[in-house]
């Protein structure tokens, strides 16, 4: 047994462990310590006990932006050893009014540099507290934490909130209230990501404890480009790729660039990958298309578009071969009819004169 905190000099409370793919363990607590400027108001203070060289770096702060109270730290690092850090916080920072907001902050273990503060609760306008975070295989960050804001029908007691960051954009997309159905307080959630995506919660509701299984957003289809650009039959094939756990997709199209499908209505809903669209009218179309699962749409997709043109010609398409002879032949005659009548007019003009 040993003491870990050895450079704090006041409270030091609240830890949370977690190791890494080389057995290091970074330790994060809140400490009330006047220590390296950080004040004597609650912040984060972290350490790292070194599996190679079998000893405890020295105390470092992770809540060097903010200027007031930061509590409860959560702790989760993913499988590439990056480090990743939610807590809650007093500070008016960003966004935050200062209110007690949940920050985040993230170690990239190549560049071996800790990220500015990012605030998390960026919909709330009430106190948000008692973060808990988790990241999945992919590197999608998730927060789950208690909120008193009314958003999206939440009501003005306690509930769970809860946000992803995406791995690619760099963006927490918008937060979902989880604790729907409860009337009553929600409060001390706790959130797990499975091998498949899926994002598990548990909280506590007075004297119960509450389950439910969460789904997120999936990503958005890309759509291939449109072959041939110039239809001259009006038969449009879209293919795009497949997104893991959507259960169907919805196809839009407008005749001016799809920037968002709010006021569109889809043309049609598939379970498959691709689809033939049938236009009949000449012009030029915009397509794209959104992917759902059981809970949420994805983002739009690329837009791609084609052309239409559909010449007078696609009525003989229908004609068989015997038919297409006959009017061959009809046209023939009529040529020939022509010629003898304006050979006669001729030789009666010279007759005349």
């Amino acid at each position: 047994m040993e003491v870990i905190s050895t450079e704090s000099t006041s409270t030091s409370s609240n830890p949370c462990i977690a190791s890494d793919s080389n057995d290091s363990l970074y330790i994060v607590w809140q400490d009330s310590t006047d220590y390296n400027g950080a004040g004597i108001d609650s912040d984060i203070f972290y350490k790292k006990w070194d599996a190679l060289t079998e000893s405890w770096t020295t105390t470092g702060i992770i809540s060097t932006e903010s200027t007031s109270t930061s509590n409860f730290p959560s702790l989760v690092i993913d499988k590439r050893d990056n480090i990743h850090v939610a807590w809650e916080d007093d500070t008016a920072y960003g966004i935050a009014s200062g209110s007690w907001s949940i920050f985040y902050k993230n170690w990239n273990s190549t560049a071996l540099t800790w990220s500015i503060t990012e605030v998390v609760s960026t919909e709330s306008t009430k106190t948000s507290l008692d973060p808990f975070i988790d990241v999945d295989s992919q590197g999608y960050v998730h927060i789950a934490w208690e909120d008193y804001t009314d958003y999206a029908g939440a009501g003005s007691d306690r509930d769970v909130f809860y946000k992803y960051r995406d791995v690619k954009s760099k963006i927490w997309e918008n937060t979902y209230v989880i604790s729907t159905i409860e009337t009553d307080i929600d409060f001390h959630p706790v959130v797990r990501v499975d091998t498949k995506g899926h994002v598990h919660f548990v909280w506590q509701n007075f004297d119960d404890i509450f389950y439910r299984k969460f789904i997120p957003a999936p990503e958005a289809p890309v759509l291939s480009s449109i072959l041939p650009d110039l239809s001259t039959t009006g038969d449009i094939t879209l293919d795009w790729s497949s997104i893991p756990e959507a259960t169907s997709y919805y196809i839009y199209k407008n005749q001016s660039y799809i920037w968002s499908v709010e006021d569109l209505s889809p043309i049609a809903s598939t379970s498959d990958t691709k689809y033939v669209d049938t236009v009949t009218v000449n012009g030029l179309y915009y397509y794209a298309i959104v992917a759902r699962n059981i809970n949420v749409n994805s983002s739009l997709s690329n837009v791609e578009h084609v052309e239409v043109e559909i010449y007078n010609t696609k009525l003989f398409s229908s004609l068989g071969v015997s038919e297409f002879f006959v009017g061959i032949a009809i046209l023939a005659g009529i040529q020939i009819i022509l010629f003898v009548v304006d050979i006669l007019f001729i030789r009666k003009r010279r007759k005349i004169v």
